[in-house]
């Protein structure tokens, strides 16, 4: 783990200008990206240890480092913001909480276990070749589901140089660099590039806030994973089919119906919560809301449905299924870049084919589900349950005004008690999934 992330960090060192230059067309982003490079050294060693800590059941201690990790990491960032340091700034200060949590887990986790003895001298459990060729399967799956989690936020500052170029003009447009110049203070002087670069740079980061705001219905499925892996994993082992299947059916419909109705809560939102978090210009970011909470949809049942694939033993299978959907994925963002003549109407078009990636995924697992495991996707609960949010979602918006935290609050009481009725009508909503909402929201359940 140390040579593979040693060796990607250098790869991104040495390469940084190039990466700057063809990723993003600005060669500000050298800096930070090498500076990045000392995270990924030390999060590679940082991971192995805690993976060791995991596999020694060390629970409680793997819960308490990863908690000081992202405290520590949001604190320094925060303070780097508030101290003025800039972009580098923010990326040594994570730089440095990062080298110092690899250091702690090196110290209270390996180094106590160096001297070891092995408890059995077996190796017949997994071989060199084996343990690599499942490493192998785990970090393609891993990096084709970064990709479709976050490829379009890396590539759009690139992919919306051109149209900046165009907006500030170069050339004949040269007035309406002139006229954005006015917008900075002290007279900057910026030149035309320099002006793209910001209004790339702008884009993108409403365009990022808005996707981290969209992807919390997906944090609410990462527990339903863990519940579902192991408990598939033995009903595979014992070759109870019957068991499969009925638990992956429940757990699917249980994570269309949860990342559902969180979906539908981001939409009634509006720009009320971009805004409140991240300023008044963020608002802007509301144009994309649908199309990424359908992404955020699609996404959601994309991890459930490998991970649900990885659990039966087929981690070689979800490698090939989230490459492909990555490449999907890839091709579809690079298609919609070409569409759109403003840097913003560009990012619209990025973020509804960021939508169809992921998708593409869902349609590859399912019918490898079905093919190794005979399990049928519900896609009638599927088509019931967004056609009923999405009529709901729409009802609420257009009968209750936007007015504050008293308006969204209404909206919320009359979206979340209109969903559950129908819900219940349309039969999505039985005995069994209500507990499993109640369980989910911090009830009792009585057996």
């Amino acid at each position: 783990a140390g040579v593979l992330s040693l060796t990607l960090a250098l790869i991104i060192f040495l390469l940084a200008d190039l990466i700057a230059a063809w990723l993003w067309s600005d060669p500000a982003l050298v800096a930070p990206l090498r500076v990045a490079t000392v995270v990924i050294f030390s999060y590679g060693l940082y991971a192995t240890w805690i993976g060791v800590a995991n596999g020694l059941k060390r629970f409680k201690q793997q819960a308490l480092f990863d908690m000081t990790f992202a405290t520590l990491k949001v604190s320094a960032i925060i303070g780097a913001v508030l101290l003025g340091a800039g972009v580098t700034g923010i990326f040594v200060s994570f730089s440095a909480v990062a080298v110092f949590m690899a250091c702690l887990a090196c110290a209270v986790i390996y180094l106590p276990l160096k001297d070891r003895k092995s408890e059995s001298s077996d190796g017949s459990f997994m071989g060199t070749r084996k343990a690599l060729a499942y490493m192998g399967s785990i970090m393609g799956s891993f990096l084709a589901m970064n990709i479709l989690l976050q490829g379009d936020v890396v590539l759009l500052k690139g992919f919306l140089h051109e149209a900046s170029m165009r907006l500030v003009g170069a050339g004949e447009e040269g007035w309406k660099a002139s006229a954005l110049q006015a917008w900075y203070p002290s007279g900057t002087g910026l030149d035309a590039l320099a002006l793209a670069r910001e209004a790339s740079s702008a884009v993108t980061g409403i365009y990022a806030g808005t996707r981290n705001i969209t992807m919390i219905p997906y944090q609410g499925i990462i527990p339903l994973t863990f519940v579902v892996f192991p408990v598939l994993s033995a009903a595979s082992f014992r070759g109870d089919s019957g068991e499969s299947a009925r638990l992956v059916g429940g757990a699917i419909r249980f994570a269309i119906l949860l990342v559902s109705l969180l979906c539908g809560g981001l939409v009634l939102s509006e720009d009320f919560v971009l805004t409140l978090l991240f300023g008044t210009h963020y608002g802007a970011g509301e144009v994309f809301l649908v199309p990424m909470v359908m992404g955020t949809l699609s996404f959601a049942l994309y991890v459930v449905l490998t991970s649900m694939l990885t659990a039966a033993g087929f981690p070689a299978l979800v490698m090939l299924i989230g490459l492909s959907a990555a490449l999907i994925h890839l091709g579809l963002l690079t298609g919609a870049a070409q569409l759109g003549e403003l840097p913003f109407e560009r990012a619209v078009y990025i973020a509804w084919a960021s939508a169809l990636g992921p998708l593409s995924g869902v349609v590859l697992a399912v019918w490898m589900l079905f093919r190794k495991l005979a399990i049928s996707f519900p896609w009638l609960s599927l088509f019931r349950t967004l056609a009923s949010t999405a009529g709901v979602t729409w009802l609420v918006l257009y009968l209750i005004p936007l007015e504050g935290i008293l308006g969204l609050g209404l909206r919320f009481v009359l979206y979340l008690s209109m969903i559950l009725v129908s819900w219940v009508l349309v039969g999505e909503l039985r005995r069994a999934e209500a507990q499993q909402l109640r369980r989910f929201l911090g009830r009792k359940v009585k057996p």
